[in-house]
C-alpha cells in the first residue's frame, strides 16, 4: 500500500515555488509560532481550521472508541468494528458529494451550522440507541447478528448520518482555507490546520481516556461531543 501510494505521488504535476526567497528554520518552536500566527491572521480562515479541527475531533473520537463500541456496549466481534469503520467511510464520501452537489462549485460555509446541527442529532441518537453496558461472557456477535437487532441497524445508520454531516461540513471549510489564503503564505497556513488539528485530537483522546477512566460509558463520550458540539454551532451560524 505504501509503495502504490508513493507511485501515485510521482503522478503529481510538479509546481514553482511560490515563495522561492522563504527560508526554512530550524527552531520547530520559533517556527510554529510564527505558522500559527499566520494561520490566525485571518478570521474566515482561522474559523475555518478551527472547524477543520473539529471535524477530526468528532471523527478521532468515533474511529478511536468504535472498538469500545462494539465489544463492550453491543458485546460484538471485529467484523462489526470493521462495519463501523466502512459505514463512517462511506458516510464522509457520501457527505462530501452531497457538499459539491449543494453548492454546485461555490466557496461558501453556508450550510456549516446545519451540517453541524446534524453531527449533535445523531451523536446523541448514537447514545440513546446504545443498550447499558453489562457484562459478557459468551460469544461476540457477528455482523448479521448484529444487524438483526433493530439498535444494531439505528446504531449503523447513525454512524453513517454523523460521518455524512461531518463529510458536508469539512469540505468547504477546506475550500475556504485554500481559496481565502495567500498563494505564497498557503503552504504554511496548511501546516498551521495541521498542527491545531493534532491539538485538538489530543486532547480529546486525553478527555476520553479521563472519562473511561471514571466509569463513563462509551456512549457517554458521544453525548459529550454531541453538546460540545453545540458551540461550533454558534461559531458558525453567520459564517458564509
Amino acid at each position: 500500500t505504501a509503495t502504490a501510494g508513493w507511485l501515485a505521488s510521482r503522478c503529481i504535476p510538479r509546481t514553482n515555488p511560490t515563495n522561492p526567497e522563504l527560508k526554512i528554520s530550524y527552531n520547530l518552536i520559533a517556527a510554529t509560532w510564527a505558522i500559527m500566527r499566520l494561520t490566525t491572521s485571518s478570521r474566515s480562515v482561522l474559523l475555518s481550521v478551527i472547524g477543520i479541527s473539529w471535524f477530526w475531533v468528532v471523527g478521532a473520537t468515533l474511529l478511536g472508541q468504535f472498538p469500545n463500541l462494539a465489544k463492550v456496549t453491543y458485546h460484538a466481534n471485529n467484523e462489526v468494528v470493521t462495519l463501523f469503520l466502512a459505514t463512517s467511510t462511506v458516510g464522509i464520501a457520501a457527505g462530501s458529494l452531497i457538499s459539491n452537489r449543494l453548492l454546485r462549485g461555490e466557496i461558501s460555509a453556508r450550510y456549516a451550522a446545519l451540517s453541524a446541527c446534524g453531527v449533535s442529532l445523531f451523536l446523541l441518537d448514537l447514545w440513546l440507541a446504545a443498550p447499558e453496558a453489562t457484562d459478557h461472557t459468551g460469544d461476540y456477535l457477528n455482523v448479521a447478528e448484529f444487524l438483526s437487532d433493530g439498535s444494531g441497524c439505528r446504531t449503523v445508520f447513525d454512524i453513517f448520518a454523523v460521518s455524512a454531516c461531518g463529510g458536508l461540513y469539512a469540505v468547504p471549510l477546506y475550500a475556504i482555507l485554500q481559496n481565502r489564503t495567500k498563494e505564497e503564505e498557503r503552504s504554511r497556513v496548511v501546516a498551521g490546520n495541521n498542527v491545531l488539528n493534532s491539538l485538538f485530537m489530543v486532547v480529546s483522546s486525553l478527555t476520553a481516556t479521563a472519562m473511561l477512566a471514571n466509569d463513563a460509558a462509551v456512549s457517554d463520550i458521544f453525548l459529550a461531543v454531541s453538546f460540545a458540539n453545540l458551540f461550533f454551532i454558534a461559531l458558525f451560524w453567520r459564517m458564509r
